[in-house]
Parts: structure tokens; C-alpha cells; sequence
């Protein structure tokens, strides 16, 4: 109905705002087809070594910030494309108490595109659809981690949010030795972001924030 009138009106911002509210709490009109309850399946099938795998690595990073609450455990976000878990942060005088950290697996072709159109901006070059792993540190709000000013190097700043991936792909192919490898680039960057949390007050790198 709004399709008529100017979107900058108050009640169209409303049911723009309402439909979100719906999707995020899963209270929209749509209902699965037949093909998707095998896909379904097919990923409760699959789902333990995915939940093992992104739970280590959200386990290489308990060592490199404070936390508050519990940790959100792995789980399908289909507006990012991505499976991934996440822990707040408590607040700080660098940033407040919706800040968290998160770690897990990226599919750039799939959901409303996570972070790829603002990598794609910056870079000048397409992300590949291949998934990747990433890991991020970022806010609810635009522009909340400003106060946070070092920024590691091989880091995205994306509305001020930290943002790193890798793709897959560029580790090994036996399962077993790609998780190890995995497992050592989550600790290595994670590494890095902790130095940033802690030298927040040095120069910011050649990063720019977007």
C-alpha cells in the first residue's frame, strides 16, 4: 500500500519498521515450500560438525576480550547469509554494552549481503560468492566503535565495525587439517583485535572507516 505515497512519510517508516519487527522475529507470511523441508533435513543431517567447528572457533577468542552474558551459540542468520555465534561486550568509555564479538562462516551469495557491498566499495572489486570465515567486531549502531581508533592491519572498518574474512577455500581440503588451520587464523587475528582494543589510543593504520 505505502508503494504510492512518499517513503520519507512517518507511516510508511512504520510499516517498513513493522515488517522488519516480523521478519527478525520470524513472524512473516511466508511458510516453507515442500523442497525446503529436505533441505531442512539435510542440514539437521549436517549441522554437528558445523556447530563443533564454529563453537572452537568462537573458543579461540574467549582469552582475548572480557564478555557479559552468555554466549549466543551458533545459529543461521538468513538476513546476513551467514552461521555464526557472538558474545556482548561490557560497556566501556571506548564503546557501549551492544558491542559483541563474533566469529563463524559467511555466504555472500546468500541473505541481504552482510558486510559485501561496503568490501566491494572499498576494494573497487567484486566478493567472491565462495563462503568464507570471518570474524567481527561490531555494534547494533552505526558508528559506535568511532572511539576505538587502531585498526589491525588486514582489517575492514565498516561503519566503524572491525570485519576480517577468509575464504575457505585457501585452506586445506581435508577436514581435519582445515579446522586446525581455521582455528590458527581465528586465534592470530583475534589476536590482533585485542591489541587494537588495548591500543585504541595509538594512530589509526591506513584503514579507513566507511
Amino acid at each position: 500500500i505505502s508503494t504510492n505515497y512518499d517513503p520519507d512519510l512517518h507511516f510508511c517508516n512504520l510499516i517498513e519498521a513493522y515488517q522488519h519487527f516480523l521478519e527478525e522475529h520470524g513472524l512473516d507470511n511466508e511458510y516453507p515450500r515442500y523442497r525446503d523441508y529436505a533441505a531442512l533435513a539435510d542440514f539437521i543431517e549436517k549441522e554437528n560438525p558445523f556447530r563443533k567447528l564454529v563453537s572452537e572457533m568462537f573458543g579461540e577468542l574467549e582469552l582475548f576480550a572480557p564478555f557479559a552474558g552468555r554466549l549466543i551459540h551458533p545459529a543461521i542468520d538468513a538476513d546476513d547469509g551467514t552461521y555464526s555465534a557472538y558474545r556482548y561486550l561490557p560497556a566501556t568509555d571506548k564503546h557501549d554494552a551492544d558491542t559483541y564479538l563474533g566469529t563463524g562462516i559467511w555466504f555472500p551469495d546468500r541473505g541481504d549481503g552482510f558486510y559485501g557491498q561496503a568490501i566491494e566499495e572499498l576494494d573497487d572489486a567484486p566478493v567472491s560468492h565462495s563462503p568464507k570465515v570471518f570474524l567481527q567486531l561490531a555494534n547494533g549502531e552505526d558508528n559506535a566503535l568511532l572511539a576505538l581508533t587502531h585498526t589491525p592491519f588486514g582489517w575492514y572498518r565498516l561503519s566503524s565495525d572491525y570485519f576480517t574474512f577468509r575464504d575457505l577455500a585457501d585452506f586445506s581440503p581435508e577436514p581435519d587439517d582445515a579446522a586446525r588451520e581455521i582455528l590458527h587464523w581465528v586465534a592470530t587475528e583475534g589476536l590482533k583485535l585485542k591489541g587494537s582494543l588495548v591500543e585504541s589510543h595509538l594512530p589509526a593504520n591506513d584503514a579507513p572507516i566507511h
